[in-house]
């Protein structure tokens, strides 16, 4: 049965969940684009996010920890098919949409300082707040390999699709 200290406490693993994990920043960042709130000078930033947040899944899901723990709801920890099925819905479908719908609306993406600080300012404010390290389990090397990874591959995109 439902009760107010149960409602109250499953609101707040939704809200403390939701700003946890880099993934759902994300997530709401490709949203806002979708929906022009963000203007389309930061298609750059959209992309270099979107992109972090498959690498970053990738790494995670197949490289190292292999699974994820979730402090909230009750301690949930995923590995396994139920990993790589999230790993599929959240990191690679809003990347491979992102990609299409840059592709298909011919969004010319001009990269340059000022069109990547929305991704680099929202990625230090994420950093300031959520220790990546310490919420997914891995190393300060790992966040480096993502990020070069990351930023290896959107300049492969740049230069061959856009």
């Amino acid at each position: 049965m439902l009760t107010y200290n149960n409602f109250n406490n499953y609101f707040f693993d939704v809200v403390y969940w939701y700003s946890s994990y880099l993934t759902n920043w994300i997530i709401t960042t490709i949203s806002l684009f979708m929906f022009d709130w963000i203007p389309a000078n930061q298609t750059a930033s959209v992309l270099l996010l979107s992109i972090v947040g498959m690498i970053g899944g990738l790494y995670i899901t197949h490289i190292n920890p292999r699974y994820i723990s979730l402090p909230y709801f009750g301690g949930i920890r995923i590995s396994g098919l139920q990993l790589i099925f999230a790993d599929f819905t959240t990191h690679m479908i809003p990347a491979l949409v992102v990609h299409h719908y840059i592709y298909d609306n011919k969004i010319i993406v001009i990269v340059d300082f000022f069109s990547l600080m929305f991704a680099i300012g929202l990625g230090l404010i994420y950093v300031i707040f959520n220790c990546p390290c310490r919420r997914y389990n891995i190393t300060y090397i790992d966040c480096a390999h993502v990020l070069i990874v990351s930023f290896m591959i959107f300049n492969i995109l740049n230069l061959f699709f856009y």
